[in-house]
C-alpha cells in the first residue's frame, strides 16, 4: 500500500515521535485477496505514554473499553508497561482512501521500543521490525536501534543455518524468528505458514530492507556471498544459492555478537566462562537447539501477556470478534493449503 494512503491516519491520533505501519494489511502476503482486506497495523512510539492516552482518550475515546476509561491515562500508561510493553488497541474503523478499513494500533514509550530493537527483551516491536515495514513517521534512534536490531536477527538466522542454503530459505528462517514460542501458532490463531507467504511476496522488499541497514549488510557481506550480491545495481535477481562461512571461530563470533542481555540469559548458569561455553555449544552443533529456545521463550513470554492484556486495552467483546476472525482466518488459509496438496 503506498504510505501517502496511510499517513493522514496519523492526524487521528496525538502525535507520536515514530509511527509506522506493517503486516498484511499494508504490505503484500499470500493468503489474502481483495474481497475481504487484512487489518492495518500501526505502532506510534511516544514520549510520554500517560500524557499521551490523555490526549488520546479525549480524542479517541470510543477506543477504549470502559475500564480503561475508568482507570484513566495512568491506568493505561501502566497497562501498557506490562509485558511487552505495547499498548494495542484492535478492530478500530478508519477511513483510508475512501473506504472503511479495521485499523489495529500499538503504542510504545520509545524508551521500550529502543530497549528491545537493542536487546531483545521481548522480541515483539523487535521481530516486526526485523521484517519489512512502512514508516510513517522516522526518528533517527529508532532508526539506529533498528540497524543493531536487522544486524542480530541475521547473525541468529545464519546461526540456524548450513553451509549452502537458497535466499528463501534463508529469507523464510530469519521472518519465522519472531514466530518461534508465538502463543498464537499455539492455539491456532496465526497461519503456520506466515513466514513462507511473507517471502513469497516479499522478496524484493527484503533485500531491499537489508540494503537499508548498514551492519547487517555488512554482516551479510563478511559472512557469506550474499551481501556482495545485494550491493550490486538490481540486486541479486532470480532465486540463488547462498554460502556462508561455518567455521568454529566463525559461528563462535556470531554467537558472541547477538544482544548482550539476550545472550546473558543463555549464559547465566554458566558461571564465568560464558565463551568457552558457546564454543563448546559450537563444537558439539548444539547451538542451533541452545538458539532456538531461547528465542522461543522469549516470544512465548511476550506474545503471552500480550494477548491477556488485550482483554483489558481493547476491551472483552472487541477482543473476541478480532480473535475470531483471526482464527478464521487461519482456518480459511491450512484448509485452502490442504486443498492444493490434495489436488
Amino acid at each position: 500500500m503506498d504510505p501517502r494512503a496511510l499517513a493522514p491516519l496519523l492526524q487521528r491520533f496525538p502525535r507520536a515521535e515514530f509511527a509506522m505501519a506493517y503486516g498484511s494489511g499494508v504490505l503484500p502476503q499470500a493468503g489474502y485477496g481483495a474481497a475481504s482486506p487484512p487489518t492495518v497495523d500501526l505502532v506510534l512510539g511516544v514520549a510520554d505514554a500517560r500524557e499521551w492516552h490523555r490526549r488520546n482518550m479525549r480524542r479517541n475515546a470510543a477506543h477504549y473499553p470502559s475500564c480503561a476509561l475508568i482507570g484513566g491515562p495512568r491506568f493505561a500508561a501502566w497497562l501498557q508497561s506490562l509485558g511487552a510493553g505495547m499498548y494495542y488497541i484492535a478492530d478500530v474503523a478508519m477511513n483510508v482512501r475512501g473506504a472503511l478499513r479495521p485499523v489495529k494500533y500499538g503504542v510504545v514509550s520509545l524508551a521500550r521500543l529502543q530497549s528491545d530493537l537493542r536487546h531483545w527483551d521481548s522480541l515483539y516491536v523487535s521481530g516486526r521490525m526485523q521484517k519489512p515495514f512502512v514508516t510513517l513517521r522516522p526518528n533517527e534512534l529508532v532508526s539506529r536501534a533498528n540497524d543493531k536490531n536487522v544486524a542480530n536477527a541475521v547473525k541468529a538466522t545464519l546461526l540456524l543455518l548450513p553451509q549452502a542454503f537458497t535466499e528463501d530459505t534463508f529469507l523464510t528462517t530469519y521472518t519465522n524468528l519472531s514466530y518461534m514460542g508465538d502463543v498464537r501458532l499455539t492455539v491456532g490463531a496465526e497461519n503456520p505458514n506466515k513466514a513462507a507467504n511473507i517471502v513469497s511476496k516479499q522478496r524484493d522488499l527484503f533485500r531491499q530492507h537489508f540494503k537499508a541497514y548498514p551492519s547487517a549488510l555488512q554482516v551479510l557481506s563478511t559472512v557469506t556471498d550474499y551481501g556482495g550480491r545485494l550491493r550490486k545495481a538490481g540486486g541479486p535477481g532470480k532465486q540463488l544459492v547462498v554460502e556462508q562461512d561455518v567455521s568454529t571461530s566463525t559461528r563462535v563470533e556470531l554467537f558472541r555478537g547477538l544482544p548482550k542481555r539476550f545472550l546473558g540469559r543463555m549464559t547465566a548458569r554458566c558461571g564465568d566462562r560464558p565463551d568457552g561455553v558457546i564454543r563448546a555449544w559450537v563444537e558439539s552443533g548444539r547451538h542451533q537447539d541452545v538458539l532456538r529456545r531461547a528465542i522461543a521463550a522469549v516470544v512465548f513470554a511476550s506474545s503471552t501477556t500480550q494477548a491477556a492484556k488485550g482483554l483489558l486495552t481493547t476491551g472483552v467483546s472487541r477482543s473476541l470478534c478480532y480473535a475470531r476472525a483471526k482464527l478464521r482466518k487461519a482456518a480459511e488459509q491450512r484448509a485452502g493449503k490442504k486443498r492444493r496438496l490434495d489436488t
